[in-house]
């Protein structure tokens, strides 16, 4: 548990810190924006459907849940609802008949194969090409570090 008697940030820390924040906030509005208006999924669903479209014989809600490191009751809710808009299936898992799979239905693949261009070319507009080689290694490196930490310390919970 944090000591909640820890020193206050300091200006560079509270700086860094809100930065994180706004572009956080600011990166998943305008993906939300954009996916929503043309393709009717939020960025979290795309992260969904895109992760689906790697795994031809599916994936558990819990290994959804801990690829894009969301609760499973969060991952369930997500899947149910585009299990309702036809873009995802569930079977029963061969190997364990009480456990399900989920699977990346046709309208689903079509979704992602008519987003992805135009997400990716956001992507780029709106990160990579502002950032030289550099910058995408350290900031790789960082988030990567960050949410390694954040698994460890700050799981999420259902």
């Amino acid at each position: 548990m944090p000591d909640e008697r820890a020193p206050w940030l300091t200006p560079e820390e509270l700086d860094a810190w809100i930065g994180l924040i706004r572009l956080s906030a600011r990166i998943v509005a305008l993906s939300d924006g954009e996916l929503r208006r043309h393709h009717g999924v939020t960025g979290r669903d795309y992260e969904l459907l895109h992760h689906l479209s790697g795994a031809p014989t599916g994936y558990r809600i819990s290994d959804l849940a801990d690829m894009i490191d969301d609760s499973s009751s969060c991952i369930t809710h997500r899947v149910n609802r585009l299990r309702a808009a036809g873009l995802v299936d569930k079977r029963a898992d061969p190997s364990d008949r009480r456990a399900r799979l989920v699977e990346l239905a046709p309208a689903g693949r079509a979704v992602l194969e008519a987003a992805a261009p135009g997400h990716v070319a956001r992507v780029r507009s709106w990160i990579i090409d502002a950032l030289d080689r550099d910058d995408i290694h350290d900031l790789a490196r960082v988030t990567r570090t960050l949410n390694e930490h954040l698994r460890a310390t700050a799981p999420l919970t259902d």
